[in-house]
């Protein structure tokens, strides 16, 4: 059937030329812009941002956000979204983060006004207050100045995705400007003239043409909506005088506009790439060659030591992420403000440390929000949210540093929880939200309510503490600063003196890493098929599956392929044949497609092998067996096993290997007890699918764990005829092994561990002198974080 031709108005009109040319439209046939025109008009459309409502399906703006990532997706083809970056923020933690960073922008300029004014007139009415005035105005004068101070603030988004920041703060400077205009008493403001404001004094910049195409025709909206213009026709809009400034760019190459010497706000969720991905621009398909990554990783570098203040210690293994925090110090003004969502990895990752000391030393006002759910359902990433102040001199500031855990939902924050004392004091403590709890000690104050827990650390210890750190070491502050259970303080207090760290007992090393599993592990199936001799063969333990008792027996089904780096023609000159079958059947292999390579790669010039003396031969340390491991991933148990025999574990358990003069039996009962449970559970890494907990060899380096050499003979002889008992059977969930049933709330429940659980933890908490409801505690708390983790990667809505 012949199809109309498309009407010149369509092609000609203004709102698409946000999209693509009128040059491009022309070009594209008249049946496919037909059947798109035809399509369109069965939706309806909103400009304004509001929840879905089932019964009434309406496309609004917000929805940009679910098109453009889906569109990213279907872009990226082959290569995992994690590689690029792309994942967008959602509406309550860009209200929440539009909130504090123009709520802190106006406590540094306007220091006389209380700090509970501001934030109930930035955040809004607490439930239950009384109606009060947004703020205590002392006249006109002063209206005008918060006025100017709203209309004049420049705003930059760094990784502007679909646009959900840059509209985000202009709604909330406009209803600000509002409220201002009705206490003031001020004459009536202009819509137009107050929207094209707003939108003029904001820069968006991202690396994806999508995203910025995207985050204009956002834009746009918002300001169609907010100008009041809505009764006009289309067609006399002049879109060329909205003002757009959105850029497609390299961030850390982009210069802003020769008006803007500096920022007031940076603000954003800038992308998640880790280091081995990090690459110029966004392409597609396979990944650059290494060299192509590390020129590119090489310049940036270059470019961030360039700028003031200069970025001095940085690792190289850092996650993009961490690039744009310097990038973003660097481009405000002194006084200006920062507040980004990021992966909460470099609270605990040794490369955070550069971070850390950068933010500690260039910043005030330091403040990290972490919540209980999970702010992205499309990625299994735990966040948290930073903000913090450009130091406008080196000398004063706030010497305090905020560690804030809410327990209440972004959208039910109406204020930010701050230290009101002036000095870090002993005895009583107030809160901004009136209440008044005991120090628990002078370098860790915590204020806990029922909304939220607030530990403020001094920023000089923070700074001391990461500059005394070995090279082995990293700072935790996920752990030691934003930890939700008081039990965790206690047990740090009373076992003072009692806790080292593992790598001081023990050498830790990270379990065999293959390069290509499918070649170097094998079964006997694989054995006898192509007859691999025997001196080629180690024993492997390949999975946790395999752990059938915590005093494992080896069994005899799976080994990983030992080859010496010798060429393939000196293996035929042995007169080993099977192994140099297995050999040449693996030269013909290709890769399938998975996280980190592409689909058709042959095995032999795969990334991780390639670059080896020979391609199909292991290091010496990669072979190296041991006979104490100790999980690498843990979702509701911890265990670390330990065998007569030694093997090589998979990269799913670290190996162990105690010093000289370290009773590998008694580091064993240590690992095992529910002590280290707990400060697993409580300090460790949650950032895996499924709210998997990730213990890098690293991190068990610094894992504080009691130390054997204070045990009297008799607490030694205990441990040893516990872990025996333990050691005959296979480990439970944690929860079984407390006695705690999870599906109840755990405050109200009284533990009751399996018996030769039992018998091992009050060994251990003997020496540390624990009470008896001290040590119930502990169980809770170990359960009790369990839950709460698996709880919070399923809790994204």
């Amino acid at each position: 059937m012949h199809q109309p031709v498309v009407q010149a108005s369509f092609i000609d009109s203004p709102f698409l030329d946000i999209v693509c040319s009128r040059d491009m439209r022309l070009k594209c046939p008249s049946a496919i812009l037909y059947r798109m025109i035809e399509g369109i008009q069965g939706f309806q459309f909103s400009l304004v941002e509001r929840d879905p409502d089932p019964a009434c399906p309406v496309v609004t703006p917000r929805l940009l956000d679910v098109a453009s990532e889906a569109l990213s997706r279907f872009l990226a083809g082959g290569e995992k979204i994690a590689s690029r970056g792309t994942v967008y923020t959602r509406r309550s933690d860009v209200s929440f983060m539009c909130c504090v960073a123009v709520a802190r922008l106006l406590q540094n300029r306007f220091p006389h006004i209380p700090r509970r004014e501001i934030e109930r007139f930035v955040f809004g009415e607490r439930p239950g207050d009384e109606k009060q005035e947004p703020m205590s105005m002392t006249g006109t004068m002063e209206a005008n100045k918060i006025l100017d101070t709203l209309f004049e603030m420049r705003v930059l988004d760094p990784a502007c995705g679909s646009g959900a920041f840059l509209t985000g703060i202009a709604a909330k400077r406009r209803e600000l400007i509002s409220k201002v205009a009705v206490t003031g008493h001020l004459r009536e403001l202009d819509p137009e003239n107050v929207a094209r404001k707003l939108v003029s004094t904001m820069i968006g910049v991202d690396s994806d043409a999508v995203a910025v195409q995207v985050a204009k025709i956002r834009v746009c909206l918002w300001y169609l909506e907010n100008a009041s213009i809505r009764g006009v026709r289309l067609e006399d809009i002049d879109l060329s005088k909205v003002p757009s400034n959105i850029v497609q760019a390299d961030f850390f190459w982009f210069r802003a506009p020769p008006d803007i010497i500096a920022f007031d706000i940076v603000i954003g969720n800038p992308p998640y790439v880790r280091q081995e991905d990090i690459k110029p621009g966004r392409k597609t398909g396979s990944l650059p060659a290494r060299a192509e990554k590390d020129r590119y990783k090489a310049a940036l570098l270059g470019r961030l030591k360039e700028g003031i203040p200069s970025m001095t210690r940085l690792s190289r293994t850092c996650d993009l992420y961490v690039y744009f925090f310097i990038k973003a110090i660097q481009m405000l003004r002194p006084g200006g403000e920062l507040c980004f969502i990021t992966s909460n990895t470099w609270l605990d990752a040794k490369f955070g440390q550069g971070l850390q000391v950068f933010l500690l030393k260039t910043t005030s006002g330091l403040s990290i929000f972490d919540f209980n759910r999970r702010s992205f359902d499309r990625a299994e990433i735990n966040t948290v949210i930073t903000a913090c102040t450009r130091r406008d001199d080196m000398n004063g500031n706030s010497p305090l540093v905020s560690f804030v855990h809410f327990k209440i939902p972004q959208e039910q924050v109406m204020a930010i929880p701050a230290w009101l004392e002036p000095n870090l004091t002993t005895g009583s403590i107030h809160g901004n939200d009136g209440s008044v709890i005991e120090a628990v000690d002078v370098p860790r104050n915590v204020i806990d309510s029922a909304g939220t827990r607030l530990v403020v650390v001094s920023r000089d210890k923070l700074i001391s503490g990461n500059e005394s750190l070995d090279k082995s070491a990293c700072g935790k502050w996920r752990a030691n600063y934003l930890n939700e259970h008081d039990i965790f303080y206690t047990v740090m207090r009373k076992a003072a003196g009692k806790l080292v760290p593992l790598g001081s007992l023990a050498k830790v090393r990270a379990g065999c890493y293959s390069g290509i599993n499918e070649f170097f592990y094998v079964n006997r199936q694989t054995i006898d098929r192509f007859g691999i001799e025997a001196p080629y063969l180690r024993p492997l333990l390949r999975s946790a599956k395999d752990v059938l008792s915590l005093e494992m027996v080896v069994l005899k089904d799976n080994f990983i392929v030992a080859i010496p780096p010798v060429p393939k023609e000196e293996l035929e000159n042995r007169g080993h044949d099977g192994i140099v079958a297995y050999i040449t059947w693996g030269e013909s292999q290709h890769t399938r497609p998975g996280q980190k390579t592409a689909k058709g790669i042959p095995w032999p010039l795969v990334e991780s092998v390639k670059h080896r003396a020979c391609w199909y031969s292991l290091s010496p340390g990669n072979l190296k067996p041991a006979r104490l491991l100790m999980q690498y991933v843990a979702h509701d148990r911890f265990y670390c096993p330990w065998s007569v025999d030694p093997v090589v574990p998979d990269r799913c358990f670290h190996r162990i290997e105690p010093f000289a003069g370290i009773n590998l039996e008694i580091m064993a009962a240590v690992l095992n007890s529910t002590l280290q449970a707990f400060m697993v559970m409580v300090t460790g890494r949650a950032g895996l699918g499924g709210g998997a907990l990730k213990l890098e060899a690293i991190d068990a380096k610094s894992m504080l764990v009691l130390d054997p050499r204070l045990l009297s003979r008799k607490e030694t002889q205990g441990l040893a005829r516990a872990i025996k008992d333990l050691g005959r059977r296979k480990p439970l969930a944690l929860g079984e092994e407390c006695g705690l049933d999870p599906s109840r709330p755990y405050g109200g429940q009284v533990p009751s561990p399996v018996q030769d659980r039992l018998v091992l933890d009050k060994v251990v908490f003997d020496v540390l002198g624990l009470s008896e409801d001290e040590r119930d505690d502990v169980y809770r708390a170990t359960c009790s974080s369990i839950t709460n983790r698996l709880k919070k990667a399923k809790n994204v809505t």
